[in-house]
C-alpha cells in the first residue's frame, strides 16, 4: 500500500471526526455511518462484496483497484466474497487515522480534536 493514500476531499468520510486518542468514531458518526453503509447495500444483506467496496473505495481515496481489492481481501476474514459493517468500520477508522496521519506529517496544522474543519487556535 503506498503511503500516500488521500481522502477526496468533500467525500462523506472527509466529514467524520475520529477521536486522536482512541482512534474510534463519536456515537453520532457511527449512526451517520451505518446509514452510509446500508445506502452502499444494494443488495440489503447488510455486507458489502468487492464490486460495492471497489466502487466505494474509488470514491473516497486515491488508491488504484490493485490496492482495493488487497484490501478487500484481507477484510474479507472468512472468504465469503464479502465484509460486514465490522469490517468497514474499522476500515474507515484505518483510512481516517491515516489522513490525520498524512496531515501531522505534511506539517499541516490541525485542530486538537483532529476534525478536519475546526481550525487550529
Amino acid at each position: 500500500m503506498s503511503a500516500t493514500m488521500k481522502l477526496k476531499q468533500g467525500s462523506f468520510l472527509w466529514y467524520l471526526y475520529l477521536d486522536k486518542l482512541y482512534c474510534l468514531l463519536s456515537v453520532r458518526n457511527v449512526k451517520a455511518l451505518l446509514e452510509y453503509f446500508h445506502l452502499l447495500d444494494v443488495h440489503h444483506n447488510n455486507t458489502l462484496n468487492d464490486v460495492l467496496f471497489y466502487h466505494f473505495l474509488h470514491h473516497v481515496t486515491s488508491w488504484k483497484r490493485t490496492q482495493i481489492m488487497t484490501v478487500f481481501n484481507m477484510l474479507d476474514w472468512n472468504a465469503m466474497g464479502e465484509i460486514g459493517f465490522d469490517q468497514f468500520y474499522m476500515l474507515v477508522c484505518i483510512l481516517l487515522a491515516q489522513q490525520a496521519s498524512n496531515k501531522s506529517g505534511s506539517g499541516a496544522e490541525e485542530a486538537e480534536c483532529g476534525c478536519r474543519h475546526h481550525p487550529a487556535k
